[in-house]
């Protein structure tokens, strides 16, 4: 899998970077700081997930789901992020998953390779929209 991070913090572009580095079926193609960058790259590199945070600078999150779920539907998204209250915001926007950043590393790995199965339907996006 190609993998965009779209997160302002270095630190956590780092750390999900981190995480993902021992996964054979896992690449991370490209790093964003802000939303511009994060929708350039991903219509730039078609990756086939970015990891977003909500938070991001210049653009918002929401804003960046919004975009890409409809120029590049076969992106799937996942938010990184610890703004909970917009979680069900989020899905409507077209995102896949949403994984809290304070989760363990195995939740977002299962997750990233949950929206990326060829199973991966919007009725189980639907059902996810409301579950802490």
């Amino acid at each position: 899998m190609r993998i965009v991070v779209a997160d302002g913090n270095r630190a956590t572009r780092y750390g999900v970077s981190a995480a993902l580095r021992d996964e054979p079926d896992m690449a991370i193609v490209g790093e964003a700081e802000d939303g511009y960058a994060a929708i350039r790259l991903a219509q730039d590199l078609r990756p086939d997930v970015l990891v977003v945070d909500l938070s991001l600078a210049r653009i918002r999150g929401l804003d960046v789901i919004r975009e890409l779920a409809a120029a590049l539907p076969q992106i799937r998204i996942l938010v990184f992020s610890n703004e909970t209250r917009l979680r069900a915001d989020a899905f409507r926007e077209g995102a896949a998953a949403f994984v809290t950043k304070d989760s363990r590393e195995e939740k977002l790995l299962s997750e990233i390779r949950r929206v990326t199965a060829p199973t991966h339907s919007s009725a189980s996006i639907v059902g996810r929209a409301m579950q802490p």
